[in-house]
Protein backbone atom coordinates (compact mmCIF):
# COMPACT_ATOMS: atom_id res chain seq x y z
CA UNK A 1 0.00 0.00 0.00
CA UNK A 2 1.77 3.60 -0.84
CA UNK A 3 2.20 6.06 1.52
CA UNK A 4 -0.83 8.43 0.18
CA UNK A 5 -2.80 5.57 -0.22
CA UNK A 6 -2.14 5.08 3.81
CA UNK A 7 -2.07 8.84 4.37
CA UNK A 8 -5.71 9.02 2.68
CA UNK A 9 -7.21 6.18 5.14
CA UNK A 10 -6.22 7.86 8.16
CA UNK A 11 -7.57 11.12 7.22
CA UNK A 12 -10.70 9.36 6.79
CA UNK A 13 -10.71 7.10 10.01
CA UNK A 14 -9.59 10.60 11.36
CA UNK A 15 -12.35 12.99 9.91
CA UNK A 16 -15.13 9.62 10.37
CA UNK A 17 -14.04 8.62 14.15
CA UNK A 18 -14.24 12.69 15.21
CA UNK A 19 -16.80 12.95 17.75
CA UNK A 20 -18.29 15.43 16.71
CA UNK A 21 -18.99 14.16 12.86
CA UNK A 22 -20.44 11.30 14.90
CA UNK A 23 -22.63 13.95 16.80
CA UNK A 24 -23.54 15.54 13.77
CA UNK A 25 -24.55 12.11 11.32
CA UNK A 26 -27.55 11.48 12.97
CA UNK A 27 -28.82 15.11 13.18
CA UNK A 28 -28.28 15.88 10.23
CA UNK A 29 -29.90 12.90 8.58
CA UNK A 30 -32.57 13.44 10.84
CA UNK A 31 -33.05 17.09 8.89
CA UNK A 32 -32.48 15.60 5.96
CA UNK A 33 -35.21 12.92 5.93
CA UNK A 34 -38.20 15.49 7.05
CA UNK A 35 -37.09 17.62 4.20
CA UNK A 36 -37.08 14.55 1.46
CA UNK A 37 -40.48 13.48 3.25
CA UNK A 38 -42.15 17.19 2.94
CA UNK A 39 -40.58 17.69 -0.65
CA UNK A 40 -42.09 14.19 -1.77
CA UNK A 41 -45.03 15.56 -0.19
CA UNK A 42 -45.02 18.55 -2.16
CA UNK A 43 -44.35 16.70 -5.32
CA UNK A 44 -47.08 14.15 -4.83
CA UNK A 45 -49.30 13.10 -2.07
CA UNK A 46 -49.70 9.58 -1.41
CA UNK A 47 -53.08 7.25 -2.70
CA UNK A 48 -55.62 8.51 -0.85
CA UNK A 49 -54.35 12.00 -0.18
CA UNK A 50 -52.16 11.07 2.59
CA UNK A 51 -48.57 12.97 3.01
CA UNK A 52 -45.25 10.91 2.65
CA UNK A 53 -45.05 11.85 7.18
CA UNK A 54 -47.70 9.86 7.83
CA UNK A 55 -46.64 8.82 11.00
CA UNK A 56 -46.00 12.26 12.99
CA UNK A 57 -49.44 13.20 11.50
CA UNK A 58 -50.22 10.17 13.26
CA UNK A 59 -48.46 11.23 16.42
CA UNK A 60 -49.46 14.80 16.56
CA UNK A 61 -53.25 14.23 15.42
CA UNK A 62 -53.20 11.91 18.74
CA UNK A 63 -53.31 14.72 21.15
CA UNK A 64 -55.94 16.31 19.24
CA UNK A 65 -57.98 13.47 19.82
CA UNK A 66 -57.35 12.85 23.13
CA UNK A 67 -58.58 16.59 23.83
CA UNK A 68 -61.20 16.27 22.15
CA UNK A 69 -62.50 13.03 23.73
CA UNK A 70 -62.00 10.57 21.06
CA UNK A 71 -60.73 7.48 21.23
CA UNK A 72 -57.05 7.12 20.47
CA UNK A 73 -57.32 3.82 18.92
CA UNK A 74 -59.91 4.26 16.13
CA UNK A 75 -59.39 4.88 12.44
CA UNK A 76 -59.48 7.97 11.13
CA UNK A 77 -59.38 7.90 7.48
CA UNK A 78 -59.91 11.95 6.31
CA UNK A 79 -56.75 12.56 8.98
CA UNK A 80 -53.87 9.47 8.15
CA UNK A 81 -53.90 6.01 7.29
CA UNK A 82 -53.08 3.25 9.93
CA UNK A 83 -54.01 3.51 13.64
CA UNK A 84 -52.01 4.92 16.96
CA UNK A 85 -51.05 2.15 18.79
CA UNK A 86 -49.12 4.34 21.82
CA UNK A 87 -50.09 5.57 25.19
CA UNK A 88 -52.30 8.27 25.95
CA UNK A 89 -49.27 9.83 27.43
CA UNK A 90 -47.48 9.31 24.79
CA UNK A 91 -50.23 11.34 23.01
CA UNK A 92 -50.06 14.00 25.85
CA UNK A 93 -45.87 14.14 25.40
CA UNK A 94 -47.63 15.41 21.83
CA UNK A 95 -48.47 18.52 22.87
CA UNK A 96 -45.86 21.23 22.33
CA UNK A 97 -45.95 20.30 18.24
CA UNK A 98 -49.35 20.53 17.69
CA UNK A 99 -49.69 24.45 17.43
CA UNK A 100 -46.40 24.70 15.15
CA UNK A 101 -46.82 24.12 11.40
CA UNK A 102 -46.46 20.75 10.05
CA UNK A 103 -43.20 21.09 8.53
CA UNK A 104 -41.57 22.88 10.96
CA UNK A 105 -42.97 20.54 13.60
CA UNK A 106 -41.92 17.26 11.37
CA UNK A 107 -38.23 18.62 11.45
CA UNK A 108 -37.93 19.70 15.27
CA UNK A 109 -39.94 15.96 15.62
CA UNK A 110 -36.91 14.12 13.69
CA UNK A 111 -34.40 16.19 15.41
CA UNK A 112 -35.40 15.24 18.91
CA UNK A 113 -35.77 12.00 18.05
CA UNK A 114 -31.83 11.89 16.84
CA UNK A 115 -31.01 14.31 19.72
CA UNK A 116 -32.14 11.31 21.81
CA UNK A 117 -29.98 8.41 20.35
CA UNK A 118 -27.05 10.73 20.14
CA UNK A 119 -27.12 11.53 23.71
CA UNK A 120 -27.73 7.84 24.60
CA UNK A 121 -24.44 7.10 22.62
CA UNK A 122 -22.66 9.90 23.88
CA UNK A 123 -23.53 8.15 27.81
CA UNK A 124 -22.56 5.17 27.87
CA UNK A 125 -20.15 4.29 30.36
CA UNK A 126 -17.02 2.91 29.48
CA UNK A 127 -17.02 3.98 26.11
CA UNK A 128 -13.68 6.12 24.93
CA UNK A 129 -14.35 8.86 21.74
CA UNK A 130 -13.92 6.30 19.15
CA UNK A 131 -15.87 3.44 20.03
CA UNK A 132 -18.69 5.95 20.63
CA UNK A 133 -18.23 7.21 16.95
CA UNK A 134 -18.23 3.61 15.57
CA UNK A 135 -21.01 2.60 18.06
CA UNK A 136 -22.75 5.43 16.18
CA UNK A 137 -21.71 4.36 12.55
CA UNK A 138 -22.68 1.10 13.06
CA UNK A 139 -26.88 2.03 13.66
CA UNK A 140 -26.81 4.33 11.46
CA UNK A 141 -27.88 2.73 8.13
CA UNK A 142 -31.03 1.54 10.83
CA UNK A 143 -31.81 4.93 11.94
CA UNK A 144 -31.82 6.27 8.00
CA UNK A 145 -34.81 3.96 7.69
CA UNK A 146 -36.39 4.94 11.29
CA UNK A 147 -36.06 8.93 10.12
CA UNK A 148 -37.17 8.22 6.98
CA UNK A 149 -40.74 7.58 8.49
CA UNK A 150 -40.47 9.52 11.82
CA UNK A 151 -40.15 6.08 13.57
CA UNK A 152 -40.20 6.59 17.71
CA UNK A 153 -37.38 3.47 17.82
CA UNK A 154 -34.25 5.71 17.75
CA UNK A 155 -35.44 7.49 20.72
CA UNK A 156 -36.08 4.43 22.76
CA UNK A 157 -32.88 3.04 22.14
CA UNK A 158 -31.40 6.69 23.53
CA UNK A 159 -33.90 6.43 26.43
CA UNK A 160 -32.39 2.86 27.02
CA UNK A 161 -28.90 3.39 26.86
CA UNK A 162 -29.52 6.65 29.35
CA UNK A 163 -31.23 4.36 31.68
CA UNK A 164 -27.90 2.36 32.12
CA UNK A 165 -26.16 5.59 31.97
CA UNK A 166 -27.97 6.67 34.74
CA UNK A 167 -27.94 3.90 36.88
CA UNK A 168 -24.10 3.79 36.76
CA UNK A 169 -23.89 6.95 37.91
CA UNK A 170 -26.27 5.83 40.74
CA UNK A 171 -28.86 8.63 40.06
CA UNK A 172 -32.04 6.03 40.20
CA UNK A 173 -34.41 8.85 39.58
CA UNK A 174 -33.30 9.55 36.16
CA UNK A 175 -32.83 5.70 35.34
CA UNK A 176 -36.39 4.93 36.02
CA UNK A 177 -37.56 8.07 34.46
CA UNK A 178 -36.36 7.11 31.27
CA UNK A 179 -37.09 3.41 31.69
CA UNK A 180 -40.70 4.80 32.23
CA UNK A 181 -40.89 7.25 29.19
CA UNK A 182 -40.27 4.27 26.90
CA UNK A 183 -42.15 2.19 28.11
CA UNK A 184 -44.91 4.49 27.33
CA UNK A 185 -44.18 4.70 23.90
CA UNK A 186 -44.16 1.20 23.71
CA UNK A 187 -44.91 -1.79 26.17
CA UNK A 188 -41.97 -3.84 26.29
CA UNK A 189 -39.57 -1.11 27.15
CA UNK A 190 -40.43 -2.76 30.48
CA UNK A 191 -38.17 -5.59 29.90
CA UNK A 192 -35.32 -3.54 30.49
CA UNK A 193 -36.03 -3.20 34.48
CA UNK A 194 -34.40 -6.52 34.58
CA UNK A 195 -30.92 -4.56 34.15
CA UNK A 196 -31.60 -3.16 37.71
CA UNK A 197 -31.63 -6.35 39.28
CA UNK A 198 -27.99 -6.26 38.87
CA UNK A 199 -27.68 -2.79 41.16
CA UNK A 200 -26.88 -3.10 44.87
CA UNK A 201 -29.83 -0.41 44.73
CA UNK A 202 -32.21 -2.81 43.07
CA UNK A 203 -34.83 -1.64 45.44
CA UNK A 204 -34.65 1.88 45.17
CA UNK A 205 -34.92 1.47 41.15
CA UNK A 206 -38.45 -0.53 41.16
CA UNK A 207 -39.63 2.06 43.71
CA UNK A 208 -38.41 5.00 41.61
CA UNK A 209 -39.52 3.13 38.21
CA UNK A 210 -43.06 2.54 39.73
CA UNK A 211 -43.75 6.43 41.01
CA UNK A 212 -42.96 7.89 37.60
CA UNK A 213 -44.90 5.22 35.69
CA UNK A 214 -47.96 6.35 38.32
CA UNK A 215 -47.13 9.94 37.58
CA UNK A 216 -46.36 9.27 34.20
CA UNK A 217 -49.54 7.75 33.56
CA UNK A 218 -51.24 10.62 35.17
CA UNK A 219 -49.87 13.30 32.84
CA UNK A 220 -53.15 13.56 30.47
CA UNK A 221 -54.77 14.51 33.14
CA UNK A 222 -53.68 18.23 32.29
CA UNK A 223 -55.62 17.96 29.28
CA UNK A 224 -58.44 15.41 30.06
CA UNK A 225 -60.44 14.59 32.97
CA UNK A 226 -59.87 11.22 35.29
CA UNK A 227 -63.24 9.58 33.65
CA UNK A 228 -61.75 10.09 30.13
CA UNK A 229 -58.37 9.09 31.00
CA UNK A 230 -59.34 5.97 32.13
CA UNK A 231 -61.68 5.05 29.67
CA UNK A 232 -58.50 6.08 26.75
CA UNK A 233 -56.42 3.44 29.13
CA UNK A 234 -59.20 0.91 28.97
CA UNK A 235 -59.13 0.90 24.98
CA UNK A 236 -55.50 1.04 25.01
CA UNK A 237 -55.49 -2.06 26.94
CA UNK A 238 -58.31 -3.57 24.34
CA UNK A 239 -55.71 -2.90 21.96
CA UNK A 240 -52.74 -4.84 22.59
CA UNK A 241 -55.02 -7.87 24.20
CA UNK A 242 -56.73 -8.53 20.69
CA UNK A 243 -55.54 -7.09 17.30
CA UNK A 244 -51.80 -7.36 18.23
CA UNK A 245 -51.89 -11.19 19.22
CA UNK A 246 -54.11 -11.76 15.94
CA UNK A 247 -51.32 -10.56 13.65
CA UNK A 248 -49.30 -12.04 11.21
CA UNK A 249 -45.63 -13.28 12.19
CA UNK A 250 -42.67 -10.73 11.88
CA UNK A 251 -38.85 -11.13 11.52
CA UNK A 252 -38.39 -12.79 14.46
CA UNK A 253 -37.39 -16.27 16.36
CA UNK A 254 -41.19 -17.40 15.26
CA UNK A 255 -40.86 -15.96 11.24
CA UNK A 256 -37.52 -18.06 11.02
CA UNK A 257 -39.11 -21.54 12.33
CA UNK A 258 -42.38 -20.87 9.93
CA UNK A 259 -40.24 -19.76 6.88
CA UNK A 260 -37.08 -22.19 7.33
CA UNK A 261 -39.02 -25.39 8.83
CA UNK A 262 -42.62 -24.91 8.50
CA UNK A 263 -43.06 -24.98 12.40
CA UNK A 264 -45.77 -22.76 14.16
CA UNK A 265 -44.85 -23.35 17.80
CA UNK A 266 -47.29 -21.67 19.92
CA UNK A 267 -46.07 -17.66 20.37
CA UNK A 268 -46.59 -17.85 24.35
CA UNK A 269 -44.26 -21.24 24.02
CA UNK A 270 -41.73 -19.31 22.17
CA UNK A 271 -41.59 -16.31 24.56
CA UNK A 272 -41.65 -18.12 27.31
CA UNK A 273 -38.63 -19.92 26.32
CA UNK A 274 -37.04 -16.87 25.41
CA UNK A 275 -37.64 -15.56 28.80
CA UNK A 276 -36.32 -18.27 30.50
CA UNK A 277 -33.18 -18.21 28.66
CA UNK A 278 -32.67 -14.42 29.14
CA UNK A 279 -32.92 -14.96 32.81
CA UNK A 280 -29.89 -17.41 32.62
CA UNK A 281 -27.41 -14.59 33.21
CA UNK A 282 -28.85 -13.95 36.41
CA UNK A 283 -27.84 -17.32 37.85
CA UNK A 284 -24.32 -15.47 37.77
CA UNK A 285 -24.38 -13.14 40.61
CA UNK A 286 -20.31 -13.01 40.71
CA UNK A 287 -20.19 -11.31 37.17
CA UNK A 288 -22.32 -8.48 38.55
CA UNK A 289 -20.33 -6.37 39.86
CA UNK A 290 -18.66 -5.84 36.48
CA UNK A 291 -19.81 -2.81 34.23
CA UNK A 292 -18.78 -4.63 30.61
CA UNK A 293 -21.34 -7.45 31.99
CA UNK A 294 -24.19 -5.11 32.75
CA UNK A 295 -23.93 -3.43 29.90
CA UNK A 296 -23.66 -6.61 27.92
CA UNK A 297 -26.69 -7.25 29.75
CA UNK A 298 -28.51 -4.39 28.43
CA UNK A 299 -27.56 -5.42 24.80
CA UNK A 300 -28.70 -9.03 25.25
CA UNK A 301 -32.13 -7.52 26.49
CA UNK A 302 -32.36 -5.37 23.41
CA UNK A 303 -31.99 -8.29 21.49
CA UNK A 304 -33.84 -10.02 22.70
CA UNK A 305 -37.31 -7.48 22.24
CA UNK A 306 -36.72 -8.07 18.53
CA UNK A 307 -36.00 -11.89 18.06
CA UNK A 308 -38.62 -13.15 20.49
CA UNK A 309 -41.20 -10.47 19.42
CA UNK A 310 -43.47 -11.51 16.54
CA UNK A 311 -44.60 -8.11 15.40
CA UNK A 312 -41.09 -7.60 14.89
CA UNK A 313 -40.61 -5.31 11.66
CA UNK A 314 -37.95 -3.88 9.62
CA UNK A 315 -37.87 -0.21 11.48
CA UNK A 316 -37.67 -2.00 14.81
CA UNK A 317 -34.38 -2.96 14.22
CA UNK A 318 -32.27 -0.19 15.04
CA UNK A 319 -33.41 -1.51 19.14
CA UNK A 320 -31.76 -4.93 17.98
CA UNK A 321 -28.47 -3.74 16.50
CA UNK A 322 -27.68 -0.93 19.28
CA UNK A 323 -27.75 -4.16 21.72
CA UNK A 324 -25.65 -5.80 18.93
CA UNK A 325 -23.39 -2.85 19.17
CA UNK A 326 -23.64 -2.55 23.01
CA UNK A 327 -23.13 -6.14 23.21
CA UNK A 328 -19.87 -5.52 21.01
CA UNK A 329 -17.90 -2.44 22.38
CA UNK A 330 -18.74 -2.87 26.01
CA UNK A 331 -16.46 -5.67 26.42
CA UNK A 332 -12.85 -7.28 24.89
CA UNK A 333 -13.46 -7.52 21.28
CA UNK A 334 -12.34 -11.34 20.04
CA UNK A 335 -12.22 -12.34 16.66
CA UNK A 336 -15.03 -14.29 16.84
CA UNK A 337 -16.56 -11.07 18.02
CA UNK A 338 -15.54 -9.32 15.29
CA UNK A 339 -17.03 -11.58 12.46
CA UNK A 340 -20.06 -12.03 14.01
CA UNK A 341 -20.46 -7.78 14.23
CA UNK A 342 -19.49 -8.00 10.87
CA UNK A 343 -22.37 -10.45 9.67
CA UNK A 344 -24.75 -8.63 11.28
CA UNK A 345 -24.17 -5.29 9.91
CA UNK A 346 -24.22 -7.06 6.68
CA UNK A 347 -27.35 -9.50 7.05
CA UNK A 348 -29.62 -7.10 8.79
CA UNK A 349 -28.36 -3.77 7.12
CA UNK A 350 -26.94 -4.38 4.23
CA UNK A 351 -29.53 -6.76 2.89
CA UNK A 352 -32.44 -4.10 3.10
CA UNK A 353 -30.59 -1.31 1.75
CA UNK A 354 -30.24 -0.37 -1.96
CA UNK A 355 -27.32 -2.27 -2.27
CA UNK A 356 -29.25 -5.35 -2.60
CA UNK A 357 -31.69 -5.46 -6.09
CA UNK A 358 -35.18 -5.08 -4.50
CA UNK A 359 -36.43 -8.59 -6.53
CA UNK A 360 -33.74 -10.39 -4.55
CA UNK A 361 -34.47 -9.01 -1.18
CA UNK A 362 -38.52 -9.68 -1.99
CA UNK A 363 -37.53 -13.06 -3.02
CA UNK A 364 -35.41 -14.30 -0.77
CA UNK A 365 -34.27 -11.63 2.17
CA UNK A 366 -37.34 -10.79 3.35
CA UNK A 367 -39.53 -14.09 3.31
CA UNK A 368 -36.92 -16.10 5.32
CA UNK A 369 -36.40 -13.85 7.84
CA UNK A 370 -33.05 -13.77 7.08
CA UNK A 371 -32.74 -9.79 9.20
CA UNK A 372 -33.42 -11.50 12.35
CA UNK A 373 -30.94 -14.24 11.57
CA UNK A 374 -27.81 -12.38 13.34
CA UNK A 375 -29.70 -11.51 15.92
CA UNK A 376 -30.86 -14.33 17.09
CA UNK A 377 -27.60 -16.20 16.77
CA UNK A 378 -25.46 -13.32 18.64
CA UNK A 379 -27.73 -12.93 21.46
CA UNK A 380 -27.65 -16.76 22.04
CA UNK A 381 -23.86 -16.02 22.19
CA UNK A 382 -24.20 -13.38 24.85
CA UNK A 383 -26.87 -15.30 26.76
CA UNK A 384 -23.94 -18.06 26.89
CA UNK A 385 -21.63 -15.85 27.71
CA UNK A 386 -23.35 -14.14 30.52
CA UNK A 387 -24.11 -16.92 31.92
CA UNK A 388 -20.60 -18.87 31.57
CA UNK A 389 -18.07 -16.15 32.09
CA UNK A 390 -16.20 -15.97 35.32
CA UNK A 391 -18.27 -18.39 37.51
CA UNK A 392 -15.10 -19.76 38.76
CA UNK A 393 -13.49 -16.43 39.88
CA UNK A 394 -13.73 -14.97 42.86
CA UNK A 395 -16.10 -11.97 42.74
CA UNK A 396 -14.35 -8.34 42.59
CA UNK A 397 -15.14 -5.39 43.90
CA UNK A 398 -18.09 -3.33 42.85
CA UNK A 399 -16.76 -0.67 40.49
CA UNK A 400 -17.29 2.65 41.23
CA UNK A 401 -19.78 4.70 39.62
CA UNK A 402 -19.29 5.79 36.10
CA UNK A 403 -18.46 9.84 36.22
Amino acid sequence: MSDATSRLRRRLADFFLDPRVAVAAPLLVAVGAAVQMLLQSRRGLLPGGYTQYNNFIIFRQAFVHLVEGRDLYLYFPAEHFDNFLYSPTFAALMAPFVPLPAWLGLILWDLAVAGVLVAGIRSVPGLDARSRALFTWFVLPEFIGSAQHSQTNPAIVGLFLLVLAMAERRKDWAAALFLALASYVKIFPLAVGLLFLLYPQRVRLVAWTVAWMLALAALPLLFVSPEQLAWQYGNWWRLHTTSTHSAGIGLSVAGILQSWFGLEPPRTVLLGIGGLAMLLPLTNPRAFSRLEFRAAFLGAILMWMIAFNHLSESPTFIIAMAGIGLWYFSQERTPVHRVLLWLAFLLVSVTYSDLVPGAFRDRFIHPYAIKALMVVVIWGVAVAELTLRDRGRRAPAPSAPAS
